[in-house]
């Protein structure tokens, strides 16, 4: 069965497949920190993902624009002498 596909939707499955798309959990092992991190870092709009089937989806490029300078985890304490 050969079936017309609509120009607007093959230019729509070009534009996917040429996007290097990876999951949240790529993303958290790529930036060396938690899945929880990578989704309040989501929530907060410091990565731009989409929602897709219960796990978000993160272009490449934005992970980019993420820095992380430390470990995860609280920080160490601070000793001040006097």
């Amino acid at each position: 069965m050969n079936r017309k596909i609509p120009i607007a939707e093959q230019f729509f499955v070009m534009y996917i497949l040429h996007m290097n798309l990876i999951s949240a959990k790529d993303a958290a092992e790529r930036l060396g920190v938690s899945d929880r991190r990578i989704r309040a870092m989501i929530k907060e709009g410091k990565i731009k993902a989409v929602n897709v089937g219960g796990g978000y989806v993160i272009e490449e490029k934005e992970l980019e624009n993420v820095k992380t300078f430390r470990k995860a985890g609280r920080p160490r304490k601070v000793v001040v002498e006097k």
